[in-house]
């Protein structure tokens, strides 16, 4: 059992979480073995995410004052808390996968933006493309006319170039190969 000022720090330590979190996921982990947590916490580390235990009454608490207090109707039960600094869909995605991997492991709710999400809602938001994928995604759209206008722009090049090279072929092939090394024109 927690003394008292372990309490506080810890209600300060969740409090300062849930302040600066992009998303907060709440799960059920009854009937999970010691090892499919420490797996869930693992992958969920990979993505930046932790996935903590806390007690309803100090998650109250802690949960009071900021955006996270729109979930204090789902603070019941054994629940543990899954809270994202950075990428939102990353640590959806791993809750969704392991929830289907993991029969007795049950999404109850989360928070985005100050919205509170049911399961639904966070396995459509699993569905869309993690951070990077958008990144590059973007990335490849970005430039896309780029390359094209460079191909544009190199085309007669190629053209010019595999007409000499044609030419040669042919000049060679007649058995005028001298002739042919007098039309080529001299390489860089």
């Amino acid at each position: 059992m927690l003394k008292r000022e372990a309490k506080e720090a810890l209600v300060g330590k969740i409090h300062d979480k849930l302040m600066s979190a992009q998303a907060v996921f709440l799960v059920d982990y009854r009937g999970l073995k010691v090892s499919e947590i420490n797996v869930l916490r693992q992958k969920l580390r990979e993505v930046s995410s932790e996935l903590e235990v806390v007690k309803n009454t100090l998650l109250r608490r802690a949960a009071s004052g900021t955006p996270a207090d729109a979930l204090a109707d789902h603070f019941s039960g054994p629940m543990a808390l899954s809270v994202s600094q950075s990428d939102v869909v990353a640590p959806a995605k791993v809750l969704t996968t392991f929830s289907k991997e993991v029969p007795v492991f049950e999404i109850k709710a989360g928070l985005l933006d100050g919205r509170v999400l049911d399961v639904a809602e966070i396995k459509k938001l699993a569905s869309l493309p993690s951070l990077p994928e958008l990144r590059a995604i973007i990335l490849g759209t970005l430039q896309a006319p780029a390359g094209s206008l460079l191909r544009v722009i190199a085309a007669p090049g190629n053209q010019i170039a595999r007409a000499v090279a044609l030419r040669k072929e042919q000049l060679a092939a007649t058995g005028d190969g001298a002739a042919a090394e007098a039309e080529a024109p001299a390489s860089a």
